[in-house]
């Protein structure tokens, strides 16, 4: 029997070898993830899934951990550069308060589907424009610290 730590390695291992962007070499024309749209949309439409409750498959849960976590760590490089005490830059981003990462899966998993003829671009690429079709910055708003 494997005790927590080993499991969590085996774990870990797996995620690894699943994961393509670590098993080759990274297409930088898809960013640093690896992944486009036709990569992004299952493993969201799984994370959305998981959020809803629906029992998934393991394979299907390895999916949505990738999109939550891809578009988590995208969300939060923005904001961090939307708060930065950077001179003559502006936000981009505003979020309305209570918004949390279920809604952000589901506002990429939905642009995504409403956006076919664009899964072949990069996946970065197109959680921003989900992210900035649903919370762009009005003119004059600020983003909260």
């Amino acid at each position: 029997m494997l005790n927590m730590k080993q499991s969590m390695l085996l774990c870990f291992s797996l995620l690894l070898c699943l994961n393509p962007a670590y098993a080759s070499v990274t297409d930088h024309g898809k960013g640093w993830g690896g992944m486009d749209g036709n990569d992004l949309l299952p493993a969201c439409q799984a994370a959305v899934e998981l959020v809803d409750g629906k029992n998934i498959s393991a394979s299907r849960m390895v999916d949505a951990s990738r999109c939550q976590l891809y578009v988590q760590g995208f969300l939060d490089g923005f904001w961090a550069r939307d708060n930065a005490p950077i001179p003559n830059t502006t936000a981009v981003l505003c979020y309305p308060e209570g918004v949390n990462t279920g809604q952000m899966l589901r506002v990429v998993a939905k642009w995504l589907q409403d956006h076919p003829a664009r899964l072949h671009e990069p996946a970065w690429s197109l959680i921003f424009a989900a992210a900035h079709d649903a919370f762009a910055c009005q003119p004059g708003q600020q983003t909260e610290h």
